[in-house]
Formats: structure tokens, sequence, C-alpha cells
């Protein structure tokens, strides 16, 4: 089964900042929502984070903006680069060290 990240409940408009999301099955069930502070973070934390959930509920892909960010236990290469260079980004915006 296929499941989504929207941000809110329903929507997919392409927005990426911050606000909550909402992993949502192709039924329209809610399996999770948490505020994050960019699309990056969502997906990250609402397929990684929740794995054991999306197990549960025999879902195999999670799609973000029409995209397969996270199949079978393993993000996609595209979500990681993008995990990762806003997790630096945030690291460089929030760091003390100058």
């Amino acid at each position: 089964m296929r499941a989504y990240i929207y941000y809110g409940i329903t929507k997919d408009d392409g927005y990426s900042g911050p606000g909550a999301y909402s992993l949502v099955t192709e039924d329209k069930v809610t399996l999770y929502h948490r505020w994050c502070s960019n699309r990056a973070f969502a997906n990250h934390d609402l397929t990684l984070g929740v794995e054991t959930m999306l197990k549960d509920n025999d879902i195999t892909e999670v799609y973000s903006n029409g995209v397969m960010v996270w199949s079978e236990g393993k993000m996609s290469d595209k979500a990681c680069a993008d995990f990762r260079s806003a997790n630096y980004e945030y690291e460089r915006e929030n760091s003390d060290a100058l």
C-alpha cells in the first residue's frame, strides 16, 4: 500500500516550509502527523522516524509532492540528500560556532 506526506491533512501543493505535515494512506487514513521545519525533515521524520508504523500498516511506498521518498525500509537517494542538505543548513544557521 502507498502512503503520502501532505502539508496539512490533504494538500500536496508543493509547499516545503515549516508547518504540520501528515502521513496519509491511499485509503485517506491519517497515520501520523507532526510539525516539521521543512519538507525534507518531514520526509525523514514521517518515514524513518515511524518505520514500525509503516510496516504495521503494510505501507510499501511513501510519496511526497508526487515523488517516491521511501520504499521497503529505505529512503530514496534524493530524499536522503535533501535531508542531509536541510540538516546541514539548519546546523549552520543555528550553530554557536563562528
